[in-house]
């Protein structure tokens, strides 16, 4: 890893940006162990405490790993505390009093179509009719438990994390997967303020029916379509 001193005002965030661009550009690889503390404390100029801070930041969300006795190596598997970042950035965006003259419902709407359509639409591509069966058993667990007395929002939101859950596993990609769990985690309060309104669970179940149906059929219009109703809906009963 080719390293320059730094100067020492926000040092920290420097350092950091500095392994994140070594990172990217492919300088530092998964599985690299890094330099020690004190070979890095010399080489950027700074105590070793302030690399010590900035390797922390890095560890906390899992792009680094911490070995004890070997040092610190750059992450070779992705980790769900890689996304977290970016599910409270969106939250905070989403709720600052700065942002009250935003829409960043609409933004979150907009958001989740374009995601959900792409990976529907690549289950479609993909998936065997197999698959797409899975996708069916959720839908009719989740009518079968409603309809014997499973009411409860809990239950039913569990249901609706699990319909895209297998969605997204379908899709066979593993980034697809991680960054769809965290955009529903972003929706679960609002989710759940619908299905504790009248006839939000069924309408909920419906939906899934029908977008079931679209994949079956393997058609990708009325996919979108399924999509864009289902979260309209969503948006509209959420308020």
């Amino acid at each position: 890893m080719n390293i320059v001193p730094i100067d020492s005002e926000l040092a920290v965030q420097k350092i950091y940006q500095h392994f994140c661009n070594s990172i990217i550009s492919g300088e530092l690889k998964p599985g690299d162990l890094l330099p020690s503390e004190g070979q890095l404390a010399e080489s950027f100029r700074v105590g070793r405490g302030t690399v010590r801070e900035a390797k922390k930041m890095l560890t906390s969300v899992g792009v680094f790993e911490e070995r004890r006795g070997q040092g610190t190596f750059v992450a070779t598997k992705v980790k769900p505390a890689m996304f977290n970042p970016l599910l409270f950035s969106m939250i905070i965006e989403a709720r600052s009093p700065e942002n009250v003259n935003l829409d960043r419902d609409r933004d979150i709407y907009e958001l989740r179509i374009m995601f959900e359509t792409a990976a529907m639409e690549l289950v479609i591509d993909k998936a065997s009719d197999e698959d797409i069966e899975q996708i069916k058993k959720i839908v009719d667990e989740h009518k079968s438990g409603f309809e014997n007395g499973h009411t409860d929002v809990g239950y039913c939101l569990e249901q609706e994390m699990n319909f895209h859950s297998k969605i997204y596993e379908i899709t066979g990609n593993a980034l697809i997967m991680r960054i769809g769990n965290v955009i529903n985690d972003l929706f679960r309060q609002g989710i759940a303020k619908t299905m504790e309104k009248e006839g939000g669970q069924r309408c909920c179940i419906e939906n899934h029916y029908r977008i079931y149906d679209s994949l079956r059929m393997r058609d990708k219009d009325a996919l979108r379509a399924a999509v864009r109703d289902s979260l309209e809906e969503w948006r509209l009963r959420k308020n």
